[in-house]
């Protein structure tokens, strides 16, 4: 299967087009972001799943283009879709990535055989990366997600105090997970990198014993 040279994208782009996606299609930003209905406004997007994929190939969700109909289908694994709410929507996210990062090499993947194929070559870790990033913007988007840390902090501060630090950040990533409805390990990975960076300002202002978390 060959495929169309890779696009390479920095990570402001990636946090742009998240957020310009979500102006677009869900413009009051209510959390948590609805990404099944992101994904089915998507024009030309079905969204469905398919018993078996991890099983069989290996992965949790593919997207697979049909030439003659001008469409794409995102397929995720029936067991993901019913089983953990955050890895699937995470999942969908990525998919969504996908779609609008990766849109002409996913034009070459015909059916879920080449979609495995894709996902096995040399050139996917960096097109998983990039989708990885997509869907964390989207699903957690940055200025929402301050808000709310700021609110969970102060409520942390008082059930807590500031000697427990570990306690507390677990505490803070398990609560903020709940709330956008995502793992706990991509909601730690995005509280602790830009633009959000919400771990290092709980440590100073632990460190500082603030009641509330600075910008």
């Amino acid at each position: 299967m060959s495929t169309p040279p890779i696009p390479r994208y920095a990570l402001t782009k990636l946090e742009s087009l998240a957020c310009d996606l979500l102006r677009e299609r869900w413009p009051g930003l209510t959390i948590p972001v609805d990404i099944e209905l992101l994904t089915e406004r998507e024009p030309g997007v079905t969204l469905d799943t398919e018993r078996g994929l991890q099983a069989q190939f290996g992965v949790p969700g593919v997207t697979v283009y049909h030439p003659k109909e001008d469409r794409f289908t995102v397929l995720i694994d029936e067991a993901v879709a019913d089983g953990n709410p955050g890895f699937y929507r995470f999942t969908v996210g990525e998919e969504l990535g996908h779609l609008h990062l990766h849109r002409p090499v996913l034009r070459h993947v015909h059916s879920v055989e080449e979609a495995a194929m894709l996902h096995a070559s040399s050139d996917y870790e960096y097109l998983d990366r990039n989708a990885k990033w997509f869907a964390s913007a989207l699903l957690m988007p940055s200025t929402p997600l301050l808000q709310d840390a700021r609110q969970v902090y102060a409520g942390l501060v008082k059930q807590y105090g500031f000697d427990r630090l570990a306690v507390f950040r677990r505490s803070l990533v398990i609560r903020l997970s709940q709330r956008y409805v995502v793992n706990v390990g991509p909601m730690q990975y995005r509280l602790e990198r830009w633009p959000v960076e919400v771990l290092r300002k709980v440590d100073r202002a632990l460190d500082a014993k603030a009641l509330s978390l600075a910008d």
